[in-house]
């Protein structure tokens, strides 16, 4: 008989582990029938459960996030693969971060669940079967991956699309082959460097500050940023665009601390390798900015590489 697959579930929390407690809905462990679902699903799996918290999303920190990929990565040896739980809200981010902290040294999937456990349309018990089937495929090997509502995405690449509906991490890269979730984000946009030398302290990372700034119609950003900056991400519209106001301003404080364009747009991506607006890239460049090295991130996971890319003491821009 050949040798069980072992898979270690790491729980974070979210919305896939709320239970109602006086009419709350709080974050716990998540329920020990359902895992028992998860494990009756594939008798040649060994699954063990570690419960690493039990947390909304929008409360984890970077630091914890280092912490779990340390965590992950000290038992790669013992396991065919990871599946972390966590919520929605975030899950995204969470991702990205360990997309950039693992660097390719383990399998790992990441799920949750739009829906409650309480909810009759709960999605939590399909998400985690798709995670434990996914992290299996030779395709995952050494990728973070995200297994929500039917769908396969790239931790590069996922973005959380509605609030509510169950396809809310439907893929935004096309191809060619809609049965076959694994796509090609990965080979678009390569591995971002070496993992973060033993995943950062996390009291360190935990104290960079990093505001994202929103331009609009009128915006002025300059009184947005605090003084305890250690660097910012500006979410602009459509390809960078910044009024000339706000370029003047910001290259004063872009000289002082590193400051990140990205576009606010949904599916944000841009051409890393040419200038549409022929000189515009440039010229922003030109004042300080970082554009190129960020296409194609939202502002939210565009702040996790400006962290751990950039400002970790040691650290070189990727």
């Amino acid at each position: 008989m050949s040798e069980r697959h072992r898979i270690l579930v790491v729980t974070l929390g979210g919305t896939i582990a709320l239970r109602l407690t006086d009419g709350r809905a709080q974050a716990t462990a998540l329920d020990a029938e359902l895992l028992s679902a998860v494990r009756a699903a594939n008798t040649a799996v060994s699954v063990d459960v570690h419960e690493f918290c039990a947390l909304d999303s929008v409360d984890l920190t970077l630091g914890q996030l280092c912490e779990l990929a340390a965590f992950l990565a000290s038992r790669r040896e013992r396991y065919d693969g990871f599946v972390v739980s966590t919520g929605t809200d975030t899950l995204e981010e969470v991702a990205y971060a360990l997309h950039l902290l693992l660097d390719g040294q383990l399998s790992l999937v990441v799920t949750g669940a739009l829906r409650p456990p309480y909810a009759e349309s709960f999605d939590g018990l399909d998400n985690l079967r798709l995670a434990q089937r996914t992290v299996l495929d030779k395709r995952a090997s050494g990728r973070v991956l995200v297994a929500l509502g039917g769908s396969i995405v790239d931790a590069r690449s996922v973005t959380k699309a509605s609030a509510f509906r169950l396809d809310a991490f439907a893929p935004i890269y096309s191809n060619g082959d809609a049965t076959d979730g694994f796509g090609t984000a990965t080979e678009q946009h390569p591995n971002e460097g070496s993992a973060v030398q033993q995943y950062a302290d996390p009291a360190v990372v935990d104290r960079i500050v990093v505001p994202i700034l929103h331009a609009s119609v009128g915006s002025e950003l300059l009184p947005s940023i605090p003084a305890t900056a250690d660097g910012c991400v500006v979410a602009c519209p459509g390809g960078f665009s910044m009024s000339a106001r706000n370029v003047e301003a910001l290259a004063d404080v872009a000289a002082r601390i590193p400051i990140a364009l990205v576009s606010r747009c949904l599916h944000g991506e841009f051409p890393a390798d040419e200038d549409p607006y022929p000189g515009y890239l440039r010229a922003l460049e030109g004042n300080g900015f970082l554009i190129r090295q960020f296409a194609g991130l939202s502002p939210q996971k565009a702040r996790v590489k400006l962290i751990l890319r950039t400002l970790l003491p040691g650290r070189v821009a990727a």
